[in-house]
């Protein structure tokens, strides 16, 4: 199936409801090879074969490696709106 994607690979966290779910299904009708991941593999299990979506599974429940990793991502993610919000804020008030 040929579209505006053929020959893309997309990677689509989130993909097993709402908008990571739509998203996966429309690249994958415009012709991108979609990985799809989710924290719930049940939720994934619905749409994995459709149009060619493969998944990945990316948690084991009871895996505290994997607790561990995602509150660390979790604080990553805060630090880098912190400091962007502080860049914004010299930006602006030198320009100011």
């Amino acid at each position: 199936m040929a579209g505006r994607l053929a020959g893309k690979v997309a990677f689509i966290t989130a993909a097993g409801q709402g908008i990571g779910r739509g998203a996966a299904l429309a690249f994958a009708r415009e012709g991108a090879q979609v990985w799809a991941t989710d924290l719930n593999p049940k939720a994934l299990a619905g749409i994995e074969g459709q149009h060619g979506i493969r998944s990945l599974e990316v948690y084991q429940p009871g895996d505290r490696f994997w607790s561990f990793q995602l509150i660390e991502a979790g604080l990553l993610v805060a630090l880098a709106a912190v400091l962007l919000a502080i860049a914004v804020w010299l930006v602006h008030r030198r320009t100011g």
